[in-house]
């Protein structure tokens, strides 16, 4: 599941980064988006590849490669899974209080000539990472620096679209797009659902029942009523035990929406 994580500007001057090839350098940024609250996630080639870059043709894999040979992530293996670890992910990252990590195992310790140091440096320099923090803050940043973690940038004011878009019936536009303001109204009153998840689900749903679909008057209200059946069936982020919920198709069924 992608989640909202920081991109900061220094991302894009980052001379280590600049050596890898640009789709490397986005396929890093996206890793991010789909890491847990500890910034591991497993290692598989094409789930990867379906949630970050689905229309790029690239080798997954050798990219990769290359982000753990410079340090900017980990891959390894515990009782025979892969997995990745985000490097200092979590110095850089504030997740929502309400994600909690997925339980992947932390990876074991990388010598000092793979932690993303230059040999030089080692020891004295941070390992580089997305969001690699100035040895020196500026005036501005040393200004607005304290004891707690640095706040996400606010939302713009004006309520813009969200990544949401549904194909819908009716006169005009053959699609709709969800508010960000609605996204987060839904996401604040069902708590225990993966909304992300459900909204994909819905696409789908409404992409393969064109009969179904609805107008853009009464795409909010259809929302409103998936999501309200599939939490009275149960639906949400992880099972009683805490383990991560197996995707098994979607939550609410034709029967529910005729």
């Amino acid at each position: 599941m992608a989640r909202t994580r920081n991109l900061k500007p220094r991302f894009f001057t980052n001379e280590q980064l600049a050596d890898l090839p640009p789709l490397t350098r986005i396929l890093f940024a996206g890793l991010w988006g789909i890491a847990d609250a500890q910034g591991r996630l497993e290692d598989r080639i094409r789930r990867i590849k379906t949630e970050v870059m689905p229309y790029d043709d690239w080798d997954i894999d050798r990219a990769l490669g290359g982000l753990h040979d410079a340090g900017f992530i980990t891959r390894y293996e515990v009782e025979g899974r892969k997995y990745i670890q985000v490097t200092e992910f979590e110095k850089h990252q504030r997740p929502h209080s309400k994600e909690t990590p997925c339980g992947y195992p932390a990876p074991p310790e990388r010598s000092p000539e793979n932690s993303g140091q230059c040999p030089e440096n080692s020891g004295t320099d941070p390992p580089l990472t997305l969001n690699p923090q100035p040895l020196t803050p500026t005036p501005l940043e040393a200004s607005a620096s304290c004891s707690e973690p640095e706040e996400p940038a606010a939302e713009p004011a004006v309520d813009g679209p969200s990544d949401f878009e549904f194909p819908v019936t009716g006169k005009g536009k053959r699609s709709w797009t969800l508010k960000r303001s609605n996204l987060a109204e839904y996401r604040e009153a069902f708590p225990d659902l993966d909304i992300d998840d459900e909204f994909r689900r819905a696409k789908v749903w409404l992409s393969t029942n064109p009969r179904k679909r609805k107008t853009a008057r009464g795409m909010l209200s259809f929302l409103t009523e998936w999501l309200g059946r599939s939490q009275n069936k149960g639906g949400g982020r992880t099972h009683a035990g805490g383990r991560p919920q197996a995707d098994k198709g979607p939550t609410v069924t034709d029967e529910d929406l005729t």
